[in-house]
């Protein structure tokens, strides 16, 4: 089997190639056959397009049919170059053979957000299918430059949190639209002038990375004179100014980019809201480990939730255990540690600018659950640690040749039926925990695998 990236941390391009979002680390497996001797070596290459950085050198290995790449936070992989890997195959004979992967494709930035500009129209119909309301909206300044926006999200509603004049979240393919970029939408809900209607868009690339969310609060102006509701259609005006702050931590739709429409005051948010709801937050890892030195991937799930009970929206960070909220990702001096994802269940932040996460250090997840302008209720996850390193070798421990009680380590046998391995003590996992054993036997080293 040709060498393939193992897909644990990437998503499947629709066309031609893997893309993974994690500079620091790649999974690859093979499998070679040879039925007249046995394979003794396999030899890894790392290669990527128009010889351009190449991390690291050829890497020896018996007879593995995977390897984990794991690299230093100074040569991790470039953004926007396609790496593959070459696997050649040596048996006891001496005779090699080689073997490609297809490429991956690097991507750990999300993409560039923009946002909603006119024409944004608005025409009331006639009941036709539940339909009560035409609305079209146009939008510029998303931008991916190394996979590119996969697709686009968008909801509308009266409220902050709110999405019933789309009937939930609307979902654009990119490539199935024509720039200026420019969509229409019906609603079961007729629009009136003077309503007030706060618009949310975001665009995720083909890594599976999502832009922060964008919200913009617009005004129904109507073109019309007619009292009859069904025949009214108008535009619909960005409110620049003066728009409502709608959450203790002077959230709003019309202030720059990202920032509150006041200078945060940190006694607004102070009061804690108990609730009936329980967020059981975890990191996507497996065993409470993971072995990135950029990426944290974090998921939560809603239980328990009492019937009227409201989320209006989801923030999460991370961080080191123990620490402030964010800190060891974030700069808090200048970093809001919060990332607003609306309603989304699950994100995932990448480290850039030479900042890596640390080997043997642990981290916490968190998430801000909103129920109204001031109350929310913060959820945490269990520690997760870092570990970019195998198991170590004991100084002074041997691997023995024994018998079953493996009470001496033997030179010779007079039998031929069995003999055990013994290795008590001999590897070192401080990080985590060692999950299984390869042994080989043989006339030669790596010349059978058990």
């Amino acid at each position: 089997m040709a060498p393939y990236f193992l897909q644990d941390n990437t998503t499947k391009h629709r066309f031609t190639s893997a893309i993974s979002f994690d500079r620091s680390k790649l999974h690859v497996a093979w499998k070679f056959e040879d039925r007249e001797s046995s394979i003794v070596q396999h030899i890894l290459t790392l290669k990527t397009h128009h010889e351009g950085h190449t991390p690291l050198e050829n890497i020896i290995l018996g007879q593995d049919n995977s390897f984990a790449i794991t690299l230093e936070n100074n040569n991790w992989l470039h953004n926007g170059d396609r790496y593959w890997v070459v696997v050649t195959c040596c048996n006891a004979a001496g005779l090699c053979t080689s073997a490609n992967s297809s490429d991956v494709l690097i991507d750990s930035t999300p993409p560039h957000t923009g946002g909603f500009l006119p024409p944004l129209n608005w025409n009331n119909i006639g009941a036709s299918g539940g339909a009560l309301s035409n609305v079209t909206l146009s939008w510029y300044g998303f931008l991916d430059q190394e996979s590119g926006i996969d697709n686009y999200y968008i909801t509308a509603s009266r409220s902050f949190p709110g999405q019933e004049l789309t009937n939930g979240v609307l979902s654009f393919r990119a490539n199935n639209l024509q720039e200026p970029f420019s969509v229409n939408f019906l609603s079961n809900q007729y629009i009136v002038p003077n309503d007030k209607l706060i618009l949310t868009i975001w665009a995720q690339n083909f890594a599976g990375l999502n832009s922060s969310v964008a919200k913009l609060t617009v005004v129904a102006q109507s073109d019309t004179q007619t009292d009859n509701i069904s025949d009214q259609f108008g535009f619909l005006s960005i409110e620049k100014h003066s728009c409502d702050i709608h959450y203790c931590d002077s959230t709003c739709t019309c202030g720059i980019f990202n920032k509150p429409c006041t200078d945060y005051v940190a006694n607004k948010c102070a009061s804690n809201s108990t609730s009936d709801t329980n967020i059981h937050v975890s990191f996507i890892s497996e065993n409470g480990i993971i072995d990135s030195g950029a990426c944290l991937a974090v998921q939560w799930n809603l239980t328990d939730v009492k019937q009227g009970t409201l989320i209006e929206r989801f923030e999460w960070s991370v961080g080191v255990t123990d620490s402030a909220i964010g800190y060891g990702i974030f700069d808090l001096k200048l970093e809001e540690p919060w990332l607003d994802v609306n309603l989304n269940t699950k994100g995932v932040y990448c480290l850039q600018n030479g900042k890596t996460l640390g080997h043997g250090e642990h981290y916490k997840a968190y998430v801000k659950v909103w129920y109204g302008s001031d109350r929310y209720m913060i959820y945490s996850s269990d520690p997760i640690i870092v570990d970019h390193t195998p198991p170590s070798v004991r100084q002074r421990y041997f691997v023995k040749d024994s018998t079953h009680d493996c009470a001496k380590d033997l030179d010779f046998i007079d039998w031929t039926n069995t003999i055990t391995a013994c290795w008590d003590g001999v590897f070192l996992e401080q990080q985590g925990a060692i999950t299984g054993y390869y042994v080989s036997l043989g006339t030669v080293i790596n010349g059978n695998i058990l």
